[in-house]
C-alpha cells in the first residue's frame, strides 16, 4: 500500500508486534471482565456507544492522517515516512480491535463478530470505491509510479470516511444492550400439584380425606 523506502524493516515488524501484543492483551482483559461482570438487567445495561466513539474516533482519525500523510505528500522525507508508516501500523489494528473489546467489556458477546467485520470493511470497501472515483480524474502532480490518476487520493478520503464512518455506525445500531424479557414466568420455575387420600374415623364409622398442595 506505502511505497518502499530505504529503512530496514525491523522496525515496522517491532511496531506491527507490539500493535498486535496490546490487542491481545485488551481483549484478555475484556473476556475476562466479561465473564465476570452480573447477569444484564434492564436497569444495569445502558447505551454504550460513546466508549465505541471515544475509543475509535481518535485512532481512526490517527491511522487516516498517517496515511494520508505516507502516500500524499510528495515531499515527505524517508524519515518522516518511516514514522507515519509506524504511526498506522500501531493505530489500524488498535483500531480494529476497540469496537469489539468495548462489546466484550460490556457483555454483549455476540455483538463482537459484527462490529469486528464493520471495523474493518467499511474502510476497505470505502478506499476501493475511492480510487475507482479517483481513476476518472487526473492528477498530474502525482508520483511517476503512480500515473496520472487520481486515484492515490480517492484511496485515502475513502479510506479516511470509512475509518470515521465505522464507529459512528457501530455505535449507533450495535451499541445497544439486549436485555432479558422479565414479562415471562422463570425458566427455572415448575407448577407442581400433589394430591393425598388418608382415612380418618370420628367414631361413627370410617371416612377418608383428601389433602392436597399447589
Amino acid at each position: 500500500m506505502f511505497p518502499r523506502t530505504t529503512q530496514p524493516r525491523s522496525r515496522a515488524r517491532r511496531a506491527c508486534f507490539a500493535a498486535a501484543t496490546g490487542c491481545a492483551v485488551l481483549l484478555s482483559s475484556s473476556l475476562a471482565r466479561a465473564q465476570a461482570a452480573p447477569a444484564t438487567s434492564p436497569t444495569s445495561a445502558p447505551w454504550y456507544g460513546w466508549q465505541i466513539l471515544a475509543a475509535g474516533v481518535p485512532l481512526g482519525a490517527l491511522a487516516a492522517w498517517s496515511a494520508g500523510e505516507t502516500v500524499l505528500d510528495t515531499d515527505l522525507p524517508p524519515s518522516s515516512r518511516d514514522r507515519w508508516n509506524y504511526a498506522f501500523y500501531a493505530s489500524a489494528p488498535l483500531f480494529v480491535a476497540a469496537a469489539p473489546v468495548v462489546h466484550l467489556a460490556n457483555g454483549q458477546q455476540h455483538r463482537v463478530g459484527s462490529s469486528l467485520t464493520l471495523q474493518v470493511a467499511s474502510p476497505v470497501v470505502l478506499a476501493l470505491a475511492g480510487s475507482l472515483v479517483g481513476l476518472r480524474f487526473d492528477c498530474p502532480d502525482n508520483r511517476p509510479e503512480w500515473g496520472t490518476e487520481c486515484w492515490p487520493q480517492g484511496m485515502i478520503a475513502g479510506l479516511s470516511a470509512g475509518f470515521l464512518a465505522a464507529p459512528v455506525l457501530d455505535a449507533l445500531f450495535l451499541a445497544r444492550p439486549v436485555v432479558p424479557h422479565y414479562g415471562e414466568r422463570a425458566s427455572g420455575s415448575r407448577f407442581s400439584a400433589s394430591l393425598s387420600v388418608l382415612p380418618t374415623s370420628d367414631g361413627r364409622g370410617r371416612s377418608f380425606a383428601v389433602v392436597g398442595s399447589f
